[in-house]
């Protein structure tokens, strides 16, 4: 009875401590003993003996005391008399022991019957524990089955994950690789063009240089040149001036001389042959006249010729200064562009330096990433060790449970065959199983401590492999940020290559054009050299065209000395005709300007009147409706007109933000093609200008 009462208490606990005890990883180690079911405790009870048998027992032991030989008779006879007694108090003894046997047999059926009905709730305790511990069991292995499948599929994904990112960053490697021994290629490449071209680029300035010093020496020998022609014509001119007054004294002395023979050959000649005389005099004074007008055009000629000289030269000089001045600036341009390729080199190499650390540090992150997968591998394979040797317990523990449920059948059955010595062993077994039942007590509060300190370490594993999935799952975002921003490092990098590539051909398209002004500046030169060669060339023709024409001037004017007081009068007479012409010709002016103002005065008057009186005559009327409808025509052509133009401009305008819209999105369009796969290459738009690493990737 107190065997059931206990067991029933503790049922709920002991299915609490097996449901807990079944993850744990030693429960293989302890072999479970089946606890043998206690009868109950049989009541001994101690009768005391009866006075008679107490006096027969004292009196057999006075009369041995007191036994002799001498009275053996009477001895044997009251032995007899006391055995009578005794035997009739055995029987009375036995008779109560029979009683006491039929009440201790009445009570053995009532304890069978109590212990089959303890038997049989034990049973029933025990198939409902095994059936729940099987259910938890089944439970428990559904649950551990469908981790493992949740498990599984997780490392199947997580594997193909890592070998596709493993694929995708080998990929990129390659890529990387790739492109940066076409950078490498096209760094040498661009290297070598620029030693040349900064090698072409001294040797043409070096021949500007040259050139520029051999035309300052031409310009100066031109000088020197044109100085001494300048001082000769000078010179000349002094001459010319000085034979003029000599000239014009000796004229003045022909004029006295001419006086004096009129007023002589008056005395002596008629009249008639003065007038003859006076007529060829005025013929070779009019003669002489247009010879000095000539003179005086060749003066005003050469004064102009030395002009435009000066002026030529004053512009050259200017050419000159311009050129060195250009060439200065070509010069700072060429040194300013060579100071920019080196800072520019210098940029390339620190990106490709930059781009080289990225590359190793991307290996180094792909060589953590891998001894991390190897490592997820690892902690997977353990787990599939943790959970297998959890099947192997779970395993153990249900051939535990059968070897119990076989041994409880055959402790049953050695019940059933043992019943009839549990009476004798009763007394002998309690202690025995009081003992085992304290050994059995301490060993399930050793297993319950082991099963709590096993599930206490279960659920710390299974924290720490929840904390690192979730360190993982950090890391692998990490991974993929980290790759992101690795893709648009390279994104980056591609679009300062395109804008280096671009930077260089602007390069060579300012060496070009700086090659065309230099082209242009040396024609310009060469041009200006021939020009100046024709130009001495036709002076040194003037120059002595005028030297034969101040010869003959000189032998003619030996001749008209004697003619030039009549060409004084006659150019004092033409001077003042020349003052008449002038003074009419400004009143002529005068008068168109007036009569001009006149006519458009008359002409706005018109149309005033026109507008006031149109209305009143009919032809007027139909002339300002005619007038009305070309200008409404004319109007109507001009809005046509504005609207073609404001047309094109809002298509031209359209354009422009199209190409405005394309020129902003040139740097975005890589990172807007990038595909959801986060491991493809992007691809470049059609709208990017082709470059050498662009075609060849074509």
């Amino acid at each position: 009875m107190e065997k059931s009462g206990r067991f029933n208490d503790n049922k709920s606990a002991v299915s609490a401590e097996c449901s807990l005890s079944i993850s744990s990883k030693s429960t293989g180690n302890v072999v479970a003993i089946f606890s043998t079911p206690q009868p109950p405790r049989t009541k001994i009870t101690t009768r005391p003996c009866s006075k008679t048998k107490l006096r027969a027992l004292v009196s057999s032991c006075d009369s041995k005391l007191k036994y002799k030989s001498e009275h053996q008779l009477a001895d044997l006879q009251i032995e007899c008399e006391n055995k009578n007694k005794t035997i009739q108090e055995h029987e009375k003894h036995m008779e109560e022991m029979k009683e006491g046997q039929r009440n201790l047999e009445s009570q053995l059926e009532e304890l069978r019957r109590k212990q089959t009905e303890v038997d049989d709730q034990y049973r029933k305790d025990i198939e409902t524990m095994a059936t729940l511990q099987l259910e938890v069991l089944n439970n428990y292995d559904e649950q551990h089955q469908a981790e493992m499948e949740n498990l599984r599929c997780q490392f199947l994904e997580i594997s193909e994950e890592k070998e596709d990112e493993i694929r995708a960053r080998k990929t990129m490697e390659g890529d990387l690789r790739n492109r940066i021994e076409d950078l490498t290629k096209s760094i040498t490449i661009l290297e070598s063009e620029l030693e040349m071209k900064k090698q072409a680029n001294k040797e043409k300035v070096q021949m500007l240089e040259t050139k520029i010093e051999k035309l300052v020496m031409k310009l100066e020998k031109l000088n020197e040149t044109h100085k001494q022609e300048v001082s000769s014509l000078e010179q000349e001119k002094s001459d010319l001036n000085s034979c003029i007054s000599s000239l014009t004294d000796q004229i003045a002395e022909c004029e006295e001389r001419l006086r004096k023979t009129i007023a002589d050959s008056d005395k002596k000649v008629s009249e008639s042959y003065v007038h003859k005389m006076h007529t060829s005099l005025e013929y070779c004074f009019l003669n002489i006249y247009q010879e000095l007008q000539l003179i005086f055009n060749v003066r005003y000629s050469m004064e102009s010729f030395g002009q435009s000289l000066q002026m030529e030269l004053d512009r050259a000089e200017t050419e000159l200064a311009e050129k060195k001045e250009e060439l200065r600036a070509l010069k700072d341009q060429i040194r300013a562009e060579a100071a920019e390729m080196v800072a520019r080199r210098k940029r390339f190499e620190v990106i490709m330096a930059e781009n080289q650390a990225s590359v190793a540090a991307l290996a180094k992150r792909l060589a953590q990433s891998n001894a991390e997968v190897e490592r997820l591998q690892r902690e997977l394979k353990r787990g599939e060790d943790c959970i297998n040797e959890h099947r192997n317990l779970l395993n153990i523990m249900r051939n535990n449970s059968q070897m119990v449920h076989v041994q409880v059948h055959a402790l049953m059955e050695q019940l059933d065959v043992k019943k009839g010595l549990v009476n004798q062993l009763e007394v002998e077994s309690l202690s025995e199983v009081e003992a085992i039942r304290s050994i059995f007590e301490a060993k399930i509060e050793d297993l319950r401590q082991i099963v709590s300190k096993e599930v206490t370490k279960l659920q710390a594993d299974c924290e720490a492999k929840d904390a690192q999935n979730i360190e993982m799952k950090n890391q692998l975002h990490e991974m993929a940020n980290h790759l992101n921003g690795a893709q648009d490092m390279l994104l980056e990098l591609e679009e300062r290559n395109d804008a280096q590539e671009l930077e260089i051909s602007r390069a060579n398209l300012l060496s070009c054009k700086l090659n065309e002004q230099l082209k242009k500046s040396n024609l310009a030169v060469e041009e200006t050299n021939q020009l100046l060669d024709t130009q001495s060339i036709k002076h040194k023709a003037a120059i002595d065209e005028v030297n034969k024409r101040i010869q003959e001037l000189s032998n003619t004017i030996k001749a008209l000395e004697k003619m030039d007081g009549v060409a004084q009068d006659k150019t004092e007479a033409f001077e003042e005709e020349k003052v008449r012409r002038e003074t009419a010709e400004e009143e002529v002016k005068k008068i168109l300007e007036h009569n001009a103002r006149l006519t458009k005065d008359h002409q706005e008057i018109s149309k005033k009147y026109a507008e006031l009186i149109g209305h009143q005559n009919h032809r007027q009327r139909i002339k300002h409706v005619s007038q009305l409808k070309d200008k409404i025509n004319q109007l109507e052509q001009d809005l046509h007109v504005k609207a073609k133009k404001i047309e094109q401009q809002q298509k031209t305008i359209e354009k422009l933000k199209m190409e405005e819209k394309r020129m902003h999105n040139k740097g975005k369009e890589n990172v807007i093609g990038v595909s959801k796969n986060a491991h493809t290459t992007p691809v470049s738009s059609p709208l990017k200008p082709l470059t050498p690493l662009r075609n060849r990737n074509d």
